[in-house]
């Protein structure tokens, strides 16, 4: 079952402006593209030292007869070690070394973690389903539980970068970098079998902006009215009470999905004057408001108004992101 798209969208999970830049998905590209370029490297190093090598091992072959049959087997390892490198290189290998890899012999100290502390690593995390998993985009970092023995919630794993996601979906591959307390200071990749996870968990800002999409989709919404919605509009219990006591700071805010537009008390004009405008009731709206707008997408007033309240200070700031949507 998916995951309720209140789960994870929340107004606290939202900033009020836009970043113009971020460091974040910087620093990703930049790692990235180090990292290609030093698997094409560590790539041609190996190709060229196999085949020296097996030129040098049949010329003592044809000089030396007697030990043909030894390198014949040493021949035959080599073809196999470059048939690795080679699925490696289109990222389905299951079997051998990861070329950035070579051989992770560092213990792991995941299996170490209290549960606080995976709670903790987990805080800025997001659950999601395996299909949600292959539909998110790569370069997303990942964190997961294998399954223990008995098909329970097993062992935590660190994760790291979704680099290629199995066609088939039958696992997708990540890479990740030792840290300074290791021996090695390269990358390395592997394979995480989805038939032997329990349970993954992907950056919830990654997560959030899909499942906006995806919402936006399924309600035939403008891209980015979802996202909107959310960050003003959803319902606030607070806020709510304080309109019931007639506070002058709460107003009622509609949107209508049929015209896109955002509808609010204007110069002289009242809560009530608002709604007997567009023909609804305020005990019809106070009801709405509380269902909260997941639940109001699935039955609008009148099929076409979403209703909220919110400070009257935060109008323009709700219709500068609406002017910046387009239909």
């Amino acid at each position: 079952m998916n995951p309720k798209f209140s789960d994870v969208v929340s107004p606290s999970l939202f900033d009020l402006d836009d970043e113009p830049f971020d460091e974040d998905e910087y620093e990703l590209s930049r790692l990235q593209k180090q990292i290609d370029d030093d698997n094409i490297q560590q790539i041609n190093d190996y190709n060229e030292s196999k085949h020296l090598i097996m030129a040098i091992c049949k010329d003592m072959k044809d000089k030396n007869p007697d030990i043909g049959n030894e390198l014949n087997k040493l021949i035959g390892e080599l073809q196999t070690n470059s048939d690795i490198v080679d699925k490696i290189q289109k990222g389905g290998a299951r079997d051998g070394v990861r070329l950035a890899q070579l051989e992770h012999n560092v213990a792991s100290i995941q299996s170490t973690y209290t549960r606080a502390e995976i709670r903790e690593r987990l805080e800025k995390f997001t659950r999601v389903t395996v299909e949600e998993l292959f539909q998110l985009p790569k370069g997303m970092w990942v964190r997961y539980f294998i399954k223990s023995d008995t098909g329970g919630r097993g062992l935590y794993r660190t994760g790291g970068f979704v680099i290629h996601h199995d066609p088939e979906k039958r696992y997708v591959t990540l890479i990740a970098h030792h840290n300074d307390k290791t021996p090695q200071k390269q990358s390395y990749t592997w394979n995480i079998q989805i038939e032997t996870v329990h349970s993954i968990y992907a950056m919830t800002k990654n997560v959030r902006k899909y499942r906006l999409t995806q919402n936006d989709l399924k309600y035939h919404l403008p891209k980015g009215v979802s996202n909107m919605l959310h960050k003003y509009m959803e319902y606030d219990s607070e806020n709510y009470e304080r309109l019931k006591e007639n506070d002058q700071n709460m107003v009622i805010v509609v949107y209508d999905m049929a015209d896109h537009a955002i509808l609010t008390p204007i110069r002289k004009q009242t809560n009530t004057t608002l709604l007997k405008s567009i023909g609804v009731t305020k005990k019809d709206v106070m009801y709405q408001i509380k269902q909260g707008i997941p639940a109001q997408l699935e039955n609008p007033l009148q099929g076409i108004y979403l209703v909220a309240t919110i400070n009257k200070h935060m109008i323009p700031k709700l219709k500068k992101l609406k002017s910046r949507i387009k239909v």
